[in-house]
């Protein structure tokens, strides 16, 4: 029979240490990452042969549909991304995220 000494421990490892940098395939939101994926989103749109204003144009017309789809409250955080904004994630969950992420 196994001791419980014996177990390996959960996480201690060296090969799941991360440092300051965030743990392979976890999602981090920054300012610099919104706007470097609407940056790569209008380039993607525009090697599909559309022209700046048609890709600005494509770009209104998806937030409207999204922004139709979600309650009013959320609607400005479409917004935020298209301008390449953070948005405020607070009002997500009723606010729960505000409560812990201040």
């Amino acid at each position: 029979m196994a001791e419980l000494v014996d177990a390996p421990d959960l996480g201690s490892g060296a090969e799941r240490c991360a440092g300051s940098s965030p743990v392979p395939g976890t999602t981090t939101l920054a300012v610099s990452s919104t706007t470097n994926i609407m940056e790569e989103l209008k380039q993607r749109l525009a090697a599909l042969g559309l022209s700046p204003e048609q890709v600005d144009s494509a770009l209104q017309t998806i937030a409207g549909f999204v922004k139709e789809k979600l309650p009013e409250n959320y609607q400005p955080m479409v917004d935020d991304l298209l301008e390449g904004r953070t948005p405020d994630l607070s009002q997500l969950a009723g606010g729960l995220l505000g409560r812990f992420f201040k």
